[in-house]
């Protein structure tokens, strides 16, 4: 059984419980592992079955088992997408149940069924609405039509039908009678009913908006019109929910779902490309359904957007035209009549009638369910449900009308003035009503008309103001204090306000009583006057502010100020809450009074004139004699009203409506809260906590009673005398006098006097106890106070008296941190300043550190600690300046400012000179031609800012313009809240803001506290904080919600509201915790976030403290700024800005970092090519590393080395910090792979990692351990030029600096979550670095050093401004190096220790510390210790084969040398007699060469000695045939062998004497043979079939044979096997793939060592690798030791053939034929535990040791002899490609051309007692001793086949040689003197025989390429493994052949084996 892991990935059978965890879940590895069924049922909770692996464990039905693989979880089927029951889901353990709706039955167990009436569909057919009555299937007509329908909709609770036709009109048909409700409605897509207020919703895909209208038809308002284009829309009025099917920009098609009143709109589900139609709504189950002609499917999803389920193929013959869903029953039509399907069921279509409906409604009561609206009482005259109000509805008024306080609608009204003249307009519709209302000689300066008492108002032109009633037309005089120019009348408490002529004074006229008082008296101007008579406030513009008091007077402050001149008037919007007016240039800006904002209309927009009067959303302007009437919603021109010259003001004349006084909303014993509708209970006053808006409820609360001996209640509101404590009767609010009172009889003279427990003494009353801690403590407990009688006022000597009462403790319980005293006081003063602790503020509720005191920031809230600060003295070689600041003494007077005060440029003796143009006007500073017109300013008198251009700008790809187009800002900073636009357009048009939890929102949009809700002033701009709600339905009506918390009373009746940190449920009754933590962005804390009940907590990393903001954190110390300025290092205090030069260099200095425990700065000198350091203490400087260049330095200050990159060798090297420079062979090379650009680098010391970017064609982030290992690349997109790379520790995000693209970027560790921040002030940045929230750069354009917030980039600032270009920067501070334990200390490494990954380092399993490793420089090698860097012994040395020549190389010489352009010290031995060698094997014991000769088909034997190689004999003579791979066994020196023609296995003794066939399977390709003879095993490459292809594998097998298994075949082409020195490891070179591979025997632990591209050889040497290289005819030679990069040795011009290493130790061990041959008469031939005895050819077996000569066999003509000998067979069965012969001889030898028909055969004769050679197979050209011939060829086959046509066959001495002709040479006739051979490498001439090797190749490589494209950032492996049995720095793959039951078995009789 598979295991499937979570994301769907399948695991085999073999890979559970295999001991790697390869299931995120663990799935794979269950607890079970290994157990059975009989032991505690496998420790299963449930059934259990025994497996091989251990206990399968499985659960019942409704049950999962779990990860563990053991217990057993309860499915939840209820939270499937499209889950089984149609209403209500009800999980259970195992199971699950079903319930319906009201007016539904449950049928079965999950079917809902409607009661009450059958179903019936609404629809149109042949110019008639009706139904179809299901049931009977018979149409009922229900109004005849004129056209047909484009939409549908029914109110069924009023009998009416509505329909919209393409005329553009909209009806409605009740009772038989039809009428026209709405005319010009052309485009109307979809027509809905909201059935709850009857009135109707419709989209208009012409006009691209949503409507509403009144069912009545007086008129319908727009509900959405701004970036939508609706198509089908559906409503669920009971959830006040509106959707719709939206097409959004270019194809992008959505389900959007908002409020009935457009509000808290989102996308619920995306349908690009599905083309969506025919939205429904299946009101009872909350769902949404619609067809997909794309998917031919029914689209579903729950109406909050889960759930989401596809029925696909629905429509597989037919698109349908319409759907509805009802019941249990999908209902649609189509071209063919109506169908229906059931949900369950969907393939179960039943055809119910024919007929055509193009619309289709489900008409059932059950489709529109009764509920209470809230707009029943609303008074509205279009009132829309809303989600975002508590009132739950919206009141809005049809486009041509005006909302009223009370939410009706009136036609617009205007009054305005000329200096004779009152006059009104109205505007009905487009109809226009003008009405002279005064006319008078007075001239009128001003007006306003109280409109409830029917007096107009008005100041004329002598400063006196009068009133006029329009009722009976009588005049009167208003007494005012100074002459008025300005009038106002407050509407609700009709008095008058009004402004002296002067300008100067405000006052207020009681019109009820008649005198008139001073409200402000102002020391300027006052210009103008605005009453707000709703909200209670006056505004007042003086100076150019806008300043803010209430009404009854008081103080003003200051809101906002006027920018710009104003053209004309400022006037006030009551409805909107905003003033409005004119500058120069006619734009129209408007000002927020609530949210404190001005912003511009918009340019395209322009009002001409000036603003005469406002009530949004409409805005009254004045030219030319004209008011013209805008509206602001869509910038149109409504009416123009010509008016004649002198209008001197324009009011807005709508009723003001009298509001009934509200009553009470607090029942008793509820209270109400001060100047609010918030009600509380009793137990909520003087609780401590605020619950009142104004803390109503904490004031007046008692905290310690005023006389001594009074109880205080225990409510904290009242203090009763002592003796009114039990005495039977409450006293106390709250009963408290009156709780826990003992029962006691009235005295008698009887009774016994009163016992006192133990610790407790008898008052002198003698009628209560008191404790003797009580006794003397200052309180009275006694009710006769004789507890506190009689002490002693002074304490005695070693006691502490407390400061209340007479208490005396002991002296050492002073300050131990335990109060004592009642009231504290031995606690107090307490504290003792330590480092970290000196200051004690804000009440002694925060600690700060010294460093803090007088740092320039505020660190307490109190500010204490900028207190009494001095001057902080400089220190010697530094100038003082006059703001206090620190500057080198090198600084001062060098032409540019250092000091922020400039000082250190003033009073220069001899001052720098600069060009005029570039030189301050009013002093010696000079500047740079990139800071004029920077923004920055420079000069003091800012001079280099003045008379700059302002031009279009042209923004980066991750900005956003400004509609100015004079300025660019980060994309992310549109509509973040904040203006950054100098036009403020980037907050312009964005989203409405939503109110806190705490706040009410007014449906205009603004904010408001609660306590201004129904307080009979409209605080809201839309008038919608105050409504009929407020005084019929209240927290004190009947039926108030339950609330968890508070009560508010609103004007739509009473809402439950929580308190601060707290959410309403949805339920509106409880209140449930905000977690501040994950859902407020951006986030509350800088650092972590501790989420607390009500609130929050942030918290610190180490080494930081919280701020007095309680948000942000902050260091102990000042931190540095370290950075290279041109040639200068300077080091800036990031505090204290106190600047120092640290050193200077000839030559620009580009990078720098430090090493903060040594106090040492490191950084590159260009001029003397080396590694510089610097003291920061000393100044001392010296030189670590010589003769680089480098682009990058980085300190790692754990391991304790220096990191360089050297891009023009494209390295990465490491030396050991210190003060002493490094030899160059001491450099460790740490990756030179791959490397084409690198730029910069960056440590992770403390988790052994190693970034550095790319700049070259790909640029990308790349990262690896800090060993090289583990290479990995991060990110390749969004990338231009990254040339600085940085961490942020605290969120483990890597920045960096692009150059290119202008920006600074920042991604996570593991390459995710990208951001990007672009700013204009970043146009070159170079170096970049993150430090606790704040990132620095430096950009070489600008020439300065800038700081910014690094997720948001504000809070810009310039720190560092010099004429030269800043480079690298450095932020120095403890705890960006902070002490982390460093594992190299415990390792002790003889040279150098580098850090690597631990054991994770992935985000997955977490992240762990690193480890360490030992490195060596170039020419040492690493011993098996893993410390320890030596050479190699001298007794192993390395063979080189070339064609002519074999080459004895030591290893011992690679420490003279590496790297080397020829061949180290060694010795060469010519090869005379060969004409062409292909491969060697060597047995070191016998210094027995085997040597195989391509062009002779031969292998000799050489003796090897210190004078050279000496042939023996010819073991192997194979004509015109060619040796392809050859291995000796060293303990028999029986050699093992394959060739072209003979491709299966043989086997051969030392001297040729015995072949016997090993494998003979019809293998192919065999190119490399391995064997370990201890083990008794072999492996060799063979082409194996995969499908119908032959691909290369490699094979293992028993050395007799026996036992062939396959063991891997994923290779290109592997060649040059070898085993490891124990023999578990097998080794080959892949020269397709450029890799060295190895694995264990058993199938696992394959590891990949990357080598070379042109890879050719490859050998082993106890823990080195060896391989060669080919590329352009240059041989090189490398080496490894597994645990460092390749090194080169040399390079050689010479054709190296094949290369093996030997040593004196490098064949040990022994096997079964050891000893004696193992008994064996020929062959023996070992396995692991054994061996077998093998006969040669010619021989058959006499036991099972000996051998005897096979009989000759006498076959008849036309027939041969197998070369067993076994049997004849006629000569059509030779080569015929079938096998006959036992030993498959009939299909050997068969080359092309010769056919066995073809060659004679000679009778036997005797054979020779010398070598043996096999039967017909011509070894060696001799007859074998069992008088069997030699196969014969005639001559001339023989002289076109032997001597290749080119010479005749001559037979010597019973041997068949060629005679050559002229021109011809060689054994076989094959060289000519024409083109002579390929001078390219044997190897290569070999393996392209293997056709099949090479087209595998190729198909492999080609997908892996493809595997490799789509993973790039996949691991690139440098390093693999020391030889044997440790691994380092490998890539470890599954291999899908290893069987784990299938192991290497040894048994003494070799049965039962298995590979």
């Amino acid at each position: 059984m598979a295991v499937r892991c979570p994301g769907g990935v399948c695991l085999t059978e073999d890979e559970r419980c295999d001991g790697k965890l390869q299931c995120s879940d663990g799935s794979d590895e269950p607890s079970t592992c290994g157990r059975t069924c009989s032991e505690e049922n496998g420790g299963c909770s449930h059934s259990c079955v025994d497996k091989p692996w251990g206990a399968l464990c499985s659960c019942p039905k409704g049950h999962r088992l779990s990860a563990d693989g053991a217990s057993c979880l309860d499915v939840d089927e209820c939270a499937l997408p499209y889950g089984p029951c149609m209403h209500f889901c009800v999980n259970t353990p195992g199971s699950f149940y079903c319930h319906c709706r009201d007016g539904f039955q449950l049928q079965g167990t999950t079917y809902c069924y409607s009661k009450g009436n059958s179903t019936k569909f609404l629809t149109a057919t042949k110019g008639t609405i009706g139904f179809l009555n299901l049931k009977t299937l018979r149409f009922e007509s229900i109004q005849s039509i004129g056209y047909d329908p484009l939409a549908l909709a029914f109110d069924l609770s009023r009998s009416s039908f509505y329909w919209a036709d393409d005329q553009g009109n909209i009806y409605k048909a009740k009772e038989q009678q039809r009428r026209i409700l709405y005319h010009g409605q052309y485009g109307v897509r979809s027509l809905v009913c909201d059935w709850l207020t009857g009135q109707l919703y419709w989209t208009n895909q012409k006009t691209r908006s949503i409507h509403v209208g009144a069912a009545d038809g007086s008129g319908f308002a727009t509900v959405l019109a701004k970036n939508i284009d609706p198509l089908e829309l559906v409503l669920l009025p009971i959830e006040s929910l509106l959707f719709w099917i939206n097409k959004g920009p270019g194809d992008k098609i959505t389900l959007e779902r908002s409020g009935m009143d457009g509000l808290k709109q989102e996308s619920l589900v995306v349908l690009t490309a599905q083309a969506p139609r025919s939205l429904t709504l299946d009101v009872t189950a909350r769902r949404l359904y619609w067809m997909s002609d794309f998917k031919k499917s029914i689209e579903t999803v729950r109406v909050d957007g889960s759930g989401r389920y596809s029925f696909l193929e629905f429509f597989k013959r037919r698109l349908a035209q319409s759907l509805a869903v009802f019941d249990r029953w999908f209902y649609w039509t189509d071209q063919k009549g109506l169908w229906r399907s059931p949900q369950d069921q969907p393939n179960q279509k039943n055809f119910i009638q024919r007929t055509t409906l193009p619309v289709l409604e489900a008409y059932h009561e059950q489709q529109q369910p009764k509920a209470p609206s809230a707009c029943v009482m609303s008074g509205c005259q279009l009132c829309m449900l809303t989600l975002d109000l508590p009132a739950g509805f919206t009141c809005t008024c049809p486009d041509d009308k005006l909302l009223v306080a009370d939410g009706s609608c009136e036609y617009p009204r205007f009054a305005y003035a000329t200096s004779t003249t009152l006059n009104l307009f109205e505007l009905k519709g487009k109809e226009l009503i003008k009405t002279k209302l005064l006319t008078t000689d007075d001239v009128m300066e001003s007006f306003d008309i109280d409109w409830r008492g029917d007096w107009v108002y008005w100041a004329n032109s002598t400063g006196h103001v009068m009133r006029w009633n329009l009722n009976t037309g009588q005049t009167e005089t208003v007494p005012t204090l100074r002459p008025a120019c300005v009038v106002a009348v407050d509407q609700k408490m009709r008095n008058l306000y009004w402004l002296s002529c002067d300008e100067v004074c405000v006052g207020v006229t009681n019109m009820d009583q008649g005198y008139p008082r001073r409200l402000y008296q102002s020391g300027s101007e006052v210009r103008d006057v605005y009453l707000d008579w709703q909200r209670g406030r006056l505004y007042l513009l003086e100076a150019g502010w806008i300043l803010s008091m209430r009404l009854p007077g008081g103080n003003p402050r200051k809101v906002l100020r006027v920018e710009g001149h104003v053209a004309g008037r400022i006037v006030l919007d009551l409805q909107s809450n905003t003033l409005l007016w004119n500058t120069e240039g006619d734009d129209l800006n408007i000002m927020s009074l609530l949210k404190s904002q001005t912003h511009l209309a918009g340019r395209e927009w322009n009002v001409p004139g000036s603003i005469m009067a406002a009530h949004s959303p409409l805005l009254v302007s004045l030219f030319n004699d004209v008011i013209t009437v805008w509206d602001r919603r869509d910038r149109r021109r409504v009416h123009d009203v010509p008016v004649g010259p002198g209008v001197v003001r324009v009011i807005v004349a709508l009723d003001v409506k009298e509001v009934p006084p509200a009553q009470p909303v607090c029942t008793s014993p509820s209270v109400m809260c001060r100047g609010s509708t918030l009600c509380i209970s009793q137990t909520q006053l003087c609780d401590t906590l605020k619950d009142c808006p104004d803390g109503f409820d904490e004031e007046s609360c008692i905290a310690k009673c005023p006389n001594r001996g009074e109880f205080r209640c225990k409510d904290r509101r009242k203090c009763i005398e002592r003796s009114l404590v039990c005495d039977g009767r409450a006293h106390c609010h709250d009963g408290s006098d009156e709780i826990g009172c003992p029962t006691i009889a009235a005295p008698t003279s009887q009774t016994a006097p009163l016992k006192c427990p133990m610790g407790s003494r008898l008052c002198k009353d003698g009628r209560e106890c008191v404790l003797h801690s009580h006794v003397c403590d200052g309180e009275v407990d006694c009710k006769d106070g004789s507890d506190e009688q009689d002490c002693e006022l002074l304490c005695k000597a070693g006691q502490f008296q407390c400061a209340h009462g007479k208490k005396c403790i002991d002296q050492q319980q002073v300050c131990d941190g335990k109060a004592q005293c009642q009231d504290r006081s031995d606690e107090m003063d307490c504290f003792k300043p330590t480092k970290s602790c000196s200051h004690r503020c804000d009440n002694n509720g925060r600690c700060i550190p010294e460093t803090f005191i007088c740092d320039g920031e505020r660190d307490c809230v109190d500010g204490s600690d900028e207190e009494d600060c001095v001057a902080i003295i400089c220190g010697q070689q530094q100038y003082q300046c006059s703001n206090g600041q620190c500057v080198s003494e090198a600084l001062r007077c060098d032409g540019h400012a250092d000091c922020g005060d400039h000082s250190d440029e003033v009073g220069c003796a001899k001052p720098p000179h600069c060009p005029p143009d570039l030189r301050c006007p009013n002093s010696h500073e000079c500047l740079v031609e990139e800071w004029l017109c920077d923004g920055e300013q420079d000069c003091l008198d800012g001079s280099d800012e003045m008379n700059c251009k302002v031009s279009p700008v042209t923004c980066g790809e991750f900005q956003w313009s400004c509609v100015s187009n004079t300025q660019c800002i980060p994309a992310t900073w549109r509509c973040d809240g904040q203006k950054d636009c100098e036009d403020y357009s980037d907050e312009a048009g964005c989203d409405q803001l939503k109110c806190s939890n705490q706040l009410y929102q007014c449906g205009s949009g603004e904010c408001v506290d609660h306590s201004l809700l129904c307080d009979h002033i409209i605080n809201c701009p839309d008038g919608s904080d105050e409504g009929h709600g407020c005084s019929t339905s209240n927290c004190s009506s009947p039926g108030t919600p339950q609330c968890d918390q508070h009560c508010v009373s609103t004007p739509y009746g009473p809402r439950c509201i929580c308190a601060a940190g707290f959410r309403l449920q949805a339920n509106g009754l409880s209140c449930v915790d905000v977690d501040e933590c994950k859902e407020v962005l951006p986030p509350v804390c800088s650092h972590t976030c501790l989420n607390t009940h009500s609130s929050f907590l942030c918290r610190c990393h180490h080494g930081y403290l919280l701020e007095p903001n309680g948000h942000s954190c902050k260091t102990q110390d000042e931190a540095h700024l370290l950075a290279s300025v041109q040639n200068e290092l300077l080091v800036l205090g990031l505090h204290s800005s106190s600047l120092s030069l640290l050193s200077t260099s000839q030559t620009p200095v580009f990078c720098v970092d430090y090493d903060w425990r040594d106090q040492r700065v490191y950084w590159v000198s260009l001029e003397e090519e080396s590694i510089k350091w610097t003291s920061i203490n000393t100044k001392d400087t010296g030189t670590l590393v010589k003769g680089v260049k480098s682009e990058s330095i980085a300190v790692d200050w754990v391991g304790r080395n220096l990191y360089w990159l050297d891009g023009l060798a494209s390295q990465i090297l490491a030396v050991r910090l210190g003060t002493s420079t490094v030899k160059s062979h001491n450099y460790i090379v740490v990756l030179d792979e791959d490397l084409e650009q690198p730029r910069s680098l960056l440590l992770l010391p403390h988790k052994g990692l190693m970034y550095w970017s790319e700049v070259g064609s790909n640029p990308q982030i790349e990262r690896s351990g800090m060993d090289g290992s583990e290479r990995k690349v991060v990110l390749t997109r969004g990338l231009g030029w990254p040339v600085s790379l940085s961490v942020d520790t605290l969120t483990d995000r890597i920045y960096w600096a692009d150059e290119k693209l202008q920006c600074i970027g920042s991604v996570s560790l593991e390459g995710h979550n990208v951001r990007l921040l672009q700013l204009t002030e970043m146009p070159s940045p170079f170096s970049v670095m993150v430090f606790n929230d704040m990132v620095y750069w430096s950009d070489t354009k600008r020439r300065t050093i800038q700081v910014s917030h690094k997720n948001t980039g504000k809070n810009r600032k310039v720190l560092l401004k010099r004429p030269g270009q800043p480079f690298g920067i450095r932020i120095m501070h403890p705890i960006r190096q902070t002490n982390v334990s460093s594992p190299c200390e415990k390792l002790q490494c003889s040279h150098i220790c580098l850090l690597a990954p631990g054991l994770s380092t992935g985000p997955r399993t977490g992240s762990t510390g690193p480890k360490a490793v030992c490195r060596c420089a170039a020419g040492l090698l690493l011993a098996g210790d893993g410390l320890t860097c030596s050479t190699l012994v001298d007794t192993t040395f390395l063979l080189l084969l070339s064609p002519t020549a074999v080459t004895q190389i030591y290893l011992s010489t690679i420490h003279d040398g590496v790297g080397l352009k020829r061949l180290p010290e060694h010795h060469i031995w010519s090869l005379p007699w060969a004409h062409q060698a292909s491969w060697l094997d060597l047995a070191v014991q016998e210094r027995n060469l085997y040597l195989a000769d391509a062009a002779q088909g031969s292998v000799d034997l050489l003796k090897l000695s210190s004078s050279g190689l000496t042939p023996d004999s010819r073991v192997l003579n194979l004509q015109d045939d060619t040796v392809m791979a050859l291995a000796v066994d060293w303990v028999t020196l029986n050699l093992y062998w394959s060739s072209r023609k003979q491709p299966d296995l043989h086997v051969t003794t030392t001297r040729g004497q015995h072949t016997a066939p090993l494998l003979q399977l019809g293998l192919q390709g065999t190119t490399s043979i391995a064997l370990h003879p201890p083990t008794g095993r072999l492996c060799f490459t063979v082409l194996g079939r995969v499908n119908v292809r032959s691909l290369p594998q490699v094979d293992c097998a028993f050395m007799d044979g026996r036992s062939q298994k396959l063991l891997w075949r994923k290779a290109v082409m592997p060649t040059s096997l070898l085993f490891s020195n124990k023999g578990t490891r097998l080794y080959w070179a892949d020269i397709g793939a450029g890799v060295i591979d190895s694995i264990l025997l058993d199938g696992s632990g394959y590891k990949q060592f990357k080598a070379d591209p042109g890879l050719m050889s490859f050998t082993l040497a106890e823990n080195v690798l060896l391989w060669s290289s080919l590329d352009k005819d240059v041989t090189r030679i490398w080496f490894s030791d597994g645990f460092q990069p390749k090194q080169l040795w040399f390079e050689v011009n010479t054709n190296v053939v094949a290369l093996r290493v030997y040593s004196k130790t490098s064949q040990k061990g022994t096997n079964s034929c050891s000893e004696r041959n193992g008994g064996c008469s020929q062959l023996c031939l070992a396995y692991p535990g054994g061996r077998s005895c093998r006969c040669g050819r010619g021989y058959q077996p006499v036991d099972t040791n000996t051998c005897s000569p096979v009989p000759p066999l006498q076959c008849p003509e036309g027939s041969r002899a197998c070369s067993d000998g076994s049997r004849c067979l006629p000569l059509t069965k030779f080569c015929n490609h079938q096998t006959d012969c036992l030993d498959h001889s009939d299909e050997i030898k068969c080359w092309s051309g010769v056919k066995p028909q073809d060659v004679s055969h000679s009778k036997p004769s005797p054979g020779h007692a010398g070598n043996t050679v096999p039967p017909s197979q011509d070894w060696s050209g001799r007859t074998t001793p069992g008088g069997v011939d030699v196969q014969k060829l005639d001559s001339e086959s023989c002289d076109a086949q032997q001597c290749n046509g080119h010479g005749k066959c001559v037979t010597r001495g019973g041997e068949t040689t060629c005679q050559c002709v002229l021109g011809y040479h060689g054994v076989f006739c094959e060289e000519g003197e024409g083109p002579g051979v390929s001078n390219a490498p044997l190897t290569l001439g070999i393996l392209s025989l293997i056709g099949g090797v090479l087209i595998a190749a190729v198909i492999i490589r080609k997908s892996r390429a493809r595997a490799a494209a789509r993973g790039q950032s996949t691991d690139k492996e440098t390093l693999m493994t020391n030889m044997d049995e440790q691994t380092v720095y490998a890539e470890s793959f599954n291999n899908d052949l290893y069987d784990p039951d299938q192991e290497l078995i040894s048994s003494a009789d070799g049965t039962s084996q298995h590979l």
